[in-house]
C-alpha cells in the first residue's frame, strides 16, 4: 500500500511539473485511491483478529499512519484538480489562499515517511511475539 501511494504521489508530482505538455498522464482516481486504502485496512483486521494485543496496537499504528498519508494524497490529488497552474513546478510559486493546510508533494512525502517508519516499528513488534515451533514466544 505504501508503494502503491508513493508511486500514485509521485505521478501527481510528474503531472504538475509537466503542466504544459500534452502527454502528462492522468491523475489517481478516487476508486484507485480507495482500492489501496482496502488493502491495509484488511491486513490491519485480520492481524487485531489473529495477534497478540501488542502486535496488533503496532499494526493500528501503521493503520492510523496509512490513513493520514492516504488522505494526503487525496488532498494532494485535489489541489492539483482543482489548481490552474501547477502546484509543484519548482520554477513557478504558488500562492494559495484556503481554509485548510495545503498538501503538496512534499508532505504527502512525509506521511508516507512516517507510514513506513510505523510499518517499521509493527514489523519488529510482530517478529518478536512470532511462535516458535513448540507455540511458545520466540
Amino acid at each position: 500500500m505504501i508503494s502503491g501511494a508513493q508511486d500514485m504521489s509521485n505521478a501527481v508530482r510528474s503531472y504538475n511539473i509537466n503542466f504544459d505538455s500534452d502527454d502528462r498522464g492522468t491523475l489517481p482516481g478516487q476508486v484507485e485511491m480507495l482500492a489501496l486504502a482496502d488493502i491495509i485496512g484488511d491486513a490491519a483486521v485480520r492481524v487485531r483478529i489473529a495477534g497478540p494485543k501488542i502486535v496488533a496496537d503496532a499494526a493500528y499504528g501503521v493503520l492510523d499512519k496509512c490513513t493520514d498519508a492516504m488522505s494526503d494524497l487525496a488532498e494532494y490529488v485535489s489541489l492539483t484538480q482543482s489548481s490552474f497552474i501547477p502546484v509543484d513546478h519548482p520554477d513557478i510559486p504558488l500562492t494559495i489562499i484556503t481554509d485548510r493546510p495545503i498538501v503538496r508533494h512534499a508532505e504527502v512525502q512525509a506521511s508516507l515517511g512516517a507510514a513506513t517508519n510505523a510499518l517499521v516499528a509493527f514489523l519488529d513488534v510482530a517478529r518478536d511475539h512470532l511462535d516458535d515451533w513448540n507455540g511458545q514466544a520466540a
